[in-house]
């Protein structure tokens, strides 16, 4: 079952880390930056944690591993999860899906132009949001984005916090807001 997980993970960073029109690839910001891409995984084990059985997210997905969803279905069979993953298979398919999440961001002007203006902690943290919400869902955040993109760190943060996403997490929201604003973040070990 995680030979399936892992080749559908796979198909998606094709798609996604291709233009759509020439087939030709297209940039990706973890794939030239080994700074944030080596940040971004430590901050998605704290946020997501591991579980080897399927379960529900908080939001009613079926998910496996570091928040891996295996449906788009709220509240779908665990069934359509497999009914265990490897701590290392998992970190596998965390990998895969980073990389493809980070190469469908490039899609969104709203996006780039705010990763663009970050730092490797602050760019950690939008690829993080983008795991969470998908990259879709992060282009949402049009306020908070373009904060971040003239470098008012301090109305992002707000900006960030002022949103269902907040509400829903909290203290993950919370603890990204502290590193759009500060920079730092004492529960990553970021001082």
């Amino acid at each position: 079952m995680f030979a399936a997980l892992l080749s559908l993970s796979f198909s998606r960073m094709k798609r996604a880390s291709r233009n759509r029109r020439s087939g030709m690839p297209v940039w990706s910001p973890m794939r030239e930056n080994g700074g944030s891409f080596s940040m971004v995984l430590p901050i998605l084990r704290y946020e997501e944690g591991f579980r080897s059985s399927p379960y529900y997210c908080s939001e009613g997905y079926p998910t496996i591993g570091y928040g891996h969803l295996c449906s788009t279905t709220k509240w779908d069979s665990l069934s359509t999860c497999p009914s265990y993953i490897s701590k290392s298979d998992a970190e596998q398919l965390l990998i895969e899906e980073v990389n493809a999440k980070t190469g469908s961001m490039s899609y969104y002007s709203n996006i780039m132009a705010a990763y663009n203006a970050c730092g490797d902690r602050r760019k950690a943290i939008l690829v993080s949001m983008a795991f969470q919400l998908g990259t879709e869902g992060l282009s949402y955040f049009q306020n908070t984005l373009r904060l971040i993109s003239q470098r008012r760190w301090d109305d992002a943060a707000e900006a960030m916090l002022d949103s269902a996403w907040a509400r829903q997490t909290p203290n993950r929201a919370q603890r990204h807001a502290e590193v759009m604003r500060s920079n730092t973040c004492a529960e990553y070990g970021w001082y």
